[in-house]
């Protein structure tokens, strides 16, 4: 099988040029945000950029061969170093920028005062939860996570987490997958996660999106599968998430738990 010359020797270094500038890209700015592509290793992404420039750079090569009725394979390699630049360089730039709009805050610090009634005041984000009876709490340990509550089997759970908005444009539709991601796909124990289902439905008064996913450990050699619901709304200019897990083996015993906790959340101003 015949190679075409902007393969050959003579344009290795470009490629190998290519090559490095997609690895510090990367490197410093960060992979693309697309969802399923989380854990594959930058191997696989500068192979996605390097082929990604070649086919923007043939489709300008085809229209520079109608106008200038030649071929040149000079013009082609820079021509792939355009499409390199068009195409690739901006993709993560805007990623960033996307990514921004969200400010996640370290609540790792706050106090978590449960009253007697099981309740949990937020005078940070101003809302209000009750916590199931022999739940342990605690502050979240990944950014924008305020509350974690384990039940005392240790077989369920649920985390609030709440990001700043920077750009009174994002709606609950449009939310950058940099938040989806802050508080599991992060995790370097998760081996798989899947999106199960996205429905709408209201909590607080607010409009929300429900979202079912299911995710794997890896701990130990052994393969612990979980389900989640994700419950996201915004109000006033803050995206809020309640998210409940469990193991997909203890789901009915802990609807009653759930449902509870989905009831008693409100929404609250503290002075």
């Amino acid at each position: 099988m015949k190679i075409h010359k902007i393969f050959s020797k003579k344009y290795q270094l470009y490629w190998f040029i290519l090559a490095v500038l997609s690895f510090l890209k990367f490197n410093f700015l960060g992979f693309p945000e697309m969802s399923g592509y989380e854990n594959h290793g930058i191997v696989f992404w500068i192979m996605g950029a390097l082929f990604t420039a070649l086919v923007f750079g043939s489709i300008l090569y085809l229209i520079y061969r109608l106008i200038a009725g030649k071929w040149n394979n000079d013009i082609f390699m820079i021509l792939i170093a355009l499409g390199w630049l068009t195409f690739i360089l901006p993709d993560t730039l805007n990623a960033k920028a996307s990514a921004s709009n969200v400010e996640f805050i370290d609540y790792s610090g706050i106090d978590l005062t449960i009253n007697r009634n099981n309740n949990y005041h937020s005078k940070t984000n101003d809302y209000r939860i009750q916590i199931p009876k022999g739940w342990t709490t605690k502050p979240g340990k990944a950014l924008g996570v305020e509350i974690n509550a384990i039940s005392n089997d240790n077989k369920a759970m649920f985390s609030i987490q709440v990001a700043n908005l920077n750009n009174e444009e994002i709606n609950i539709d449009n939310l950058p997958p940099s938040f989806y991601q802050n508080v599991f796909e992060k995790n370097g124990r998760v081996s798989e996660a899947k999106f199960k289902s996205t429905d709408r439905t209201t909590l607080a008064n607010q409009p929300t999106l429900k979202i079912r996913q299911s995710i794997s450990y890896s701990h130990l050699g052994v393969e612990i599968n979980y389900d989640i619901e994700s419950y996201i709304f915004i109000y006033k200019a803050k995206v809020y998430q309640l998210i409940l897990k469990t193991n997909n083996t203890e789901i009915e015993n802990y609807n009653f738990d759930f449902s509870s906790i989905l009831q008693s959340f409100m929404l609250e101003e503290y002075k």
